[in-house]
């Protein structure tokens, strides 16, 4: 592989924006990329698929990243959601410069045979190198390294975090949560109506109990009541018995002076008949009224 289809290829891949950094990196390993063709011809260094995995995979935890943030934002708007992510520092990728990657694959693929090697054990065992701290610090302020995520996707993850809380909300143990937290809500109303039940027991008990005391003393007041009306009674019949003898003993008495005023009075109309019917001889003859008597 020439240099030129190197750098075509390189352009292709990353576009007109990480031009810039290889062309540097080709400079600096111009030398040492001619010294390892010349050394090793059957290896042909793989720079665009190393560090196009090694893109994907930045790629990846960004979005990892952006998900965990949004554990956070679950039930926020997708503006807003997209909002605060904007606002998340992006951290920058470090590809290895050509020498490095050219070093590493001699360093790990034979040199008499022909086998392909194995792209994610290369990758698994220069990540560490690639996302060192050093790497970071290195290109922390490139722009021209800046991978964004777009609007769309990050919605799509917004709604797949959404999705994965619905599910989980679902699953038995927030059944079983649920159903516990009914059973302690079941089980406080059952305790407050127990205990109302209870409360309208001990009343009714205290209703009862007044209302037997009330008969009771009014029963007693009964019972004084009907003892004294008997008294009555009995002093009413013998006032009834004495107010009948009064009148029978009134009446003989008024049958007894009425006969008597009768007889008198006859006697005296007798007399004066008499006295009267003989006055005028006794006046003419005064000497008849000594001889009458």
């Amino acid at each position: 592989m020439d240099m030129n289809e190197w750098y075509t290829n390189m352009e292709m891949n990353y576009g007109s924006n990480n031009t810039k950094s290889m062309e540097q990196q080709q400079h600096q390993s111009t030398s040492t990329l001619a010294i390892n063709d010349m050394q090793n011809s059957t290896v042909e260094p793989t720079y665009n698929e190393y560090n196009y995995q090694c893109h994907q995979d930045f790629t990846q935890e960004m979005k990892s990243t952006t998900t965990t943030a949004m554990d956070y934002l679950s039930s926020a708007s997708p503006d807003v959601a997209a909002a605060i992510v904007q606002s998340i520092p992006v951290q920058q990728p470090h590809f290895l410069p050509e020498n490095e990657v050219t070093a590493f694959l001699n360093s790990n693929a034979p040199s008499t045979t022909n086998t392909d090697f194995d792209q994610n054990e290369m990758y698994r065992t220069g990540v560490s190198s690639v996302y060192s701290n050093s790497s970071w610090e290195s290109f922390a302020d490139d722009s021209s390294h800046t991978t964004e995520l777009s609007q769309e996707e990050i919605f799509e993850e917004i709604q797949r975090e959404c999705a994965e809380i619905e599910r989980k909300s679902m699953s038995p143990k927030m059944q079983k949560s649920t159903s516990r937290s009914k059973k302690s809500r079941s089980s406080r109303k059952l305790d407050a109506e127990e205990r109302k039940k209870e409360l309208n027991r001990v009343a009714a008990a205290k209703y009862r109990e007044k209302k037997r005391i009330e008969r009771e003393s009014k029963s007693v007041e009964l019972d004084e009541l009907e003892s004294r009306n008997r008294k009555l009674r009995s002093q009413a019949i013998g006032l009834e018995t004495e107010i009948k003898y009064l009148r029978d003993l009134i009446k003989e008495i008024q049958s007894n002076h009425f006969s008597f005023i009768d007889i008198h009075q006859t006697n005296f109309f007798c007399v004066f008949h008499f006295i009267r019917s003989h006055f005028y001889i006794f006046l003419f003859y005064p000497k008849s009224f000594f001889t009458f008597f």
